[in-house]
């Protein structure tokens, strides 16, 4: 059997230590950085604007850091194996318990470590196959972007029904090429003759044009600029938020690679 895992499981796991920590790493940061600038800027006459943009900053690091630790976390628990010329996927967190509040984040990531050296031992020792294993029957799409691939394909599951998914592959597997040459036969053998224009750019484009017009209609129709009627105003902002929810919908199925 041919196993494609990441270089930190084939090695030595940390994932029990690393996603703990760093949740709660993440977490101090936004605290200390919330309250030294309160004690510093405390007396300041700009203190409501600073307060504002700092608050703006830390949610954008926030979501950043978050994003970072959810990409590892795919990156630790996402293997692949060929048995008997089947490609399966693995992912050892789809099957874990769903734990509230932080404690059970913590169980979550002690269960997941658990089971992935269970499939390690299985695979290494006795060449078995995971029961998380679901068969890849054909590649819709594998889409290559910096740190990883949008991978949609079609999976048979426990049921023996063929549904579409998507996974995010992140890179540095061990023989990624190799992974990724089986990958690009699925979806070459998977083409039809006739194969569909991908419209995607030209939506998101439109979609962002609108988004731009209805913020400059808004900005002229407030009623402390009044070039256009201020009853507008609403109307317009809530067509902007429209705007808004469509263009990141189009951007995030996009980079998904659907």
């Amino acid at each position: 059997m041919r196993v494609w895992m990441p270089p930190k499981l084939k090695n030595k796991n940390h994932y029990a230590l690393v996603m703990p920590g760093s949740f709660m790493g993440i977490m101090i940061l936004a605290f200390l950085l919330i309250i030294s600038t309160v004690l510093i800027f405390q007396n300041s006459e700009y203190k409501p604007l600073i307060l504002l943009l700092v608050c703006i900053g830390i949610t954008i690091l926030i979501i950043r850091l978050a994003f970072m630790l959810g990409r590892y976390s795919k990156k630790n628990t996402l293997l692949f194996c060929m048995h008997q010329d089947h490609l399966y996927i693995i992912d050892a967190s789809m099957h874990i318990r769903f734990h509230r509040g932080l404690s059970g984040y913590v169980h979550m990531a002690v269960e997941t470590y658990r089971r992935l050296e269970e499939i390690k031992e299985g695979i290494e020792k006795y060449d078995e196959l995971p029961k998380e294993a679901i068969e890849i029957i054909k590649v819709d799409s594998l889409r290559e972007w910096r740190h990883h691939y949008a991978l949609v394909c079609r999976i048979k599951d426990a049921h023996e029904k063929i549904i579409r998914r998507t996974y995010l592959m992140m890179k540095g597997y061990e023989h990624e090429d190799e992974l990724r040459m089986l990958l690009e036969r699925k979806r070459t053998v998977s083409r039809t003759v006739e194969i569909k224009e991908d419209h995607s750019l030209f939506y998101i484009f439109v979609s962002m044009a609108s988004l731009f017009l209805f913020i400059i209609l808004c900005f002229f129709s407030h009623p402390s600029v009044q070039v256009l009627s201020e009853r507008l105003y609403f109307p317009l902002l809530g067509c902007t938020f429209i705007a808004l929810y469509i263009t990141l919908y189009l951007i995030v199925k996009y980079r998904r690679g659907e």
